[in-house]
């Protein structure tokens, strides 16, 4: 190290997505990486319509995730200036974001305007925090067991494929078979339910007579 240099450790988290605190997207693996900080960069795209949405969405998932997160120190910094779309609502830009509270840097990866400001502030930043956060907990993903579907039976009576299927009749007794769309919606779902396999190894032909609960129905 060169006299009067500092170091410090930046790692990236890519972009969450909405249900991360739950696992959704990349969720808990990068996530988890988050209590080994001391400061949050918060990266935005300056030409993105609605940057205060974005930052509240991460915000949610970050304390969500674990209130540890919540308080942690962070800097909001706006990318992309070099573009002239986001040059022109700078101005716009730094009173939406006044509410957050924090410090704003307005930055351009492309062209290395603003980052030199940026590292500075952040080495600054740092000497004033904690070396050593507190210990923390990563919480555990909650687990659940997936519910188990009863498999289905397909019985003959007649020239009749009975189904005996709890699911597939409460969804018959909703649908209106009259609407094509509707029909194909439930096609699909027979599928998840095992109900199209039960009936094609009974011998299943188009034009065949389905019966599902009460609903007798022509099979397509």
């Amino acid at each position: 190290m060169f006299p009067g240099w500092s170091r410090f450790t930046l790692i990236d988290v890519p972009g969450l997505v909405a249900g991360a605190h739950q696992g959704a997207g990349l969720g808990h693996r990068f996530l988890k990486h988050l209590f080994r900080t001391r400061l949050l960069l918060h990266v935005v795209d300056g030409s993105a319509p609605e940057p205060v949405r974005l930052i509240q969405e991460v915000n949610a998932e970050l304390a969500l995730f674990a209130d540890a997160l919540r308080d942690r120190p962070q800097l909001i910094v706006v990318n992309k200036v070099d573009l002239p779309e986001t040059r022109q609502r700078l101005l716009w830009l730094r009173e939406v974001l006044a509410p957050f509270g924090v410090a704003r840097h307005f930055v351009s990866a492309e062209t290395g305007e603003g980052v030199d400001a940026l590292v500075a502030d952040v080495a600054r930043r740092l000497d004033g925090l904690p070396n050593e956060g507190p210990l923390l907990r990563v919480p555990a993903p909650v687990l659940r067991p997936r519910s188990v579907v009863p498999p289905v039976k397909v019985t003959r009576s007649d020239a009749v494929f009975v189904v005996s299927s709890l699911q597939a009749e409460r969804l018959v007794a909703l649908a209106d078979l009259r609407q094509f769309p509707v029909r194909l919606q439930l096609r699909h779902q027979f599928k998840l339910l095992g109900v199209i396999r039960a009936l094609e190894e009974a011998g299943v032909r188009a034009g065949d007579r389905v019966r599902i609960g009460s609903i007798e129905l022509l099979w397509e």
